[in-house]
Formats: structure tokens, sequence, C-alpha cells
């Protein structure tokens, strides 16, 4: 440094000031650059900024959304577990339905045993009440001819009572 001192000021022309023109201007485009360097970090700082706010928004959107997924989940389990106890009770129906189903073929099958049954007692006792009818009449016939020949008789007793009265 004390040699730059003792040469100064520079004599015009010299290497000297040649080099001293050259850091100047390589000085004033480094404070230029400096300062286009300073520009872009304040913008850089701005948009580090604008994004941090960003990126805080989002992880309040995000943190919604997790609480909102963890809700979304817990009904779908609540409603998985519905649907298998929906599951489970129509299947019990459908076993249940089958059970009376079959219950209705038997008693069906019984009313239809019983049906003839009695169709077949019926036609039995229609030909019984035929048969007794018969009877009743034959009897009845049977009664009357007797009845008048009963009757003759008295007539013809009363008429020899009377005869051998007289």
């Amino acid at each position: 440094s004390s040699g730059i001192n003792a040469e100064w000021p520079l004599r015009p022309g010299s290497e000297k000031e040649s080099a001293s023109n050259d850091l100047s201007s390589k000085l004033s485009v480094s404070e230029e650059e400096c300062t286009d360097l300073r520009s872009k970090l304040e913008i850089s700082e701005k948009s580090i900024s604008g994004l941090n706010e960003r990126l805080t928004a989002l992880q309040g959107t995000f943190s919604e959304n997790s609480s909102s997924i963890t809700d979304l989940q817990s009904q779908l389990e609540s409603t998985e577990l519905e649907k298998t106890k929906l599951s489970e009770e129509l299947e019990e129906r459908r076993q249940n339905l089958q059970e009376k189903e079959a219950e209705i073929s038997n008693l069906t099958s019984s009313v239809k045993e019983m049906e003839v049954k009695l169709s077949h007692e019926i036609e039995q006792r229609t030909i019984l009440q035929e048969q007794m009818n018969n009877r009743l009449h034959d009897f009845s016939a049977t009664s009357s001819a007797e009845i008048d020949t009963l009757q003759k008789r008295k007539k013809y007793r009363l008429r020899l009572c009377v005869d051998t009265t007289a």
C-alpha cells in the first residue's frame, strides 16, 4: 500500500492510471450489479414472503381438509358398519321369509289334504244320506202299507165283533 501512495497522483497515460480506470470501471459495474442484486434480493424476499403467506394459507387448508377427510373416513366406517348390520338383518329376514314360505307351503299342503278328506267325507255322508232317505222312504211306504193292513184288520175285527154281538 505504501507503493501506491508514493506514486499518487497518477500520471496521465501511465499504466497505473489505466489500471485505476479499469478498477474504477469494474467498481462501477460491480456497484450496478450490487444494486441489481439488491433489487432482485428485495423482489425475491417479497416473493418468498408471498410464498410463505400462501404456504401458511395452504397449511390451514390442508389442516381443514385433513380434518374433513378424517370426518369423512369416520362417516364411511360408520356407513360400512351400518351397511354390514343391514346386510345381516336382510339375510336374517330372508331366512325368516324362507321359513315362513316353507311353513305356508306345509300349511297349504295340509289344507289341501283336509279338503280332499272333507270332500271324501261329504261324498260319503251324501251317499249315507241318500241311503237313509231311501230307507226312510221304503220304511214310510212299508209303514203306510202296514198301517193300512192293520186298519183293515181292525175294521174287520170290529165287524166280527159287531156281527158276533148281533
